[in-house]
């Protein structure tokens, strides 16, 4: 697919991650868990090999 690369957990040019600010028991990482988590293929079929990234 010609989608852009993501990375939650990628780190900056100055060395840390912005997982590193977000506290252990923050809502956002529950959020995280269920995104991560969805099973994306029967969109990604949808879409076509062809074109420019999105």
């Amino acid at each position: 697919m010609n989608f852009k690369h993501y990375n939650q957990r990628q780190t900056t040019l100055l060395l840390y991650s912005f997982d590193d600010f977000i506290s252990e028991k923050h809502p956002v990482r529950v959020v995280d868990q269920v995104v991560e988590s969805i099973n994306i293929q029967p969109l990604l079929k949808a879409y076509s090999k062809e074109g420019n990234p999105s």
